[in-house]
């Protein structure tokens, strides 16, 4: 990029984001592939590092956090058998994909509308498959683990459970 370029572009980093000094070259390109082509880089990542039997221990790890938190509510004694049923009936309700999929793109497109005239809020941000993080949606009710989580320091397939 032409320098009269990076000095723009570096001055509406300072206004967005707060940022003093410039990146690397290296640091910016990693950054931007990351950030565009976001899928095409976990796919080399997933191929390179992640461990499907990994996965199957942390799907194996999820399933017995659920099943404990079954016999936690069941075992409760300040629940009565009502509310006891509701919980687990809710906590195991399954509803039609595509229609969660509609009701949750109009809301969505909503709040997208709704923002369009907002200020940015440069805090906010996606998480790409290559970060070692977790992720809760609310919308979904879901914890999405990153491919990059489950890898050495944060998850060894050998580690005592």
């Amino acid at each position: 990029m032409p320098k009269r370029f990076q000095m723009i572009k570096q001055n509406f980093l300072k206004v967005f984001t707060g940022s003093k000094s410039q990146q690397s070259r290296t640091i910016e390109c990693a950054t931007f592939v990351n950030t565009n082509m976001d899928f095409a880089v976990a796919k080399l990542y997933i191929q390179k590092y992640f461990d499907e039997n990994a996965r199957n221990q942390s799907m194996e790890m999820i399933v017995n956090i659920r099943n404990t938190f079954i016999d936690i509510v069941q075992q409760s004694s300040w629940m009565d058998p009502i509310s006891k049923s509701k919980a687990i009936e809710k906590y195991n309700f399954n509803s039609s994909l595509m229609s969660n999929d509609l009701i949750i793109l109009r809301l969505k497109m909503k709040k997208n509308v709704q923002m369009l005239r907002e200020p940015v809020d440069p805090r906010k941000w996606v998480v790409a498959p290559t970060i070692i993080d977790a992720t809760y949606t609310p919308e979904y009710n879901r914890i999405t683990f990153a491919a990059g989580i489950l890898q050495m320091p944060a998850y060894h397939k050998d580690a005592p459970k």
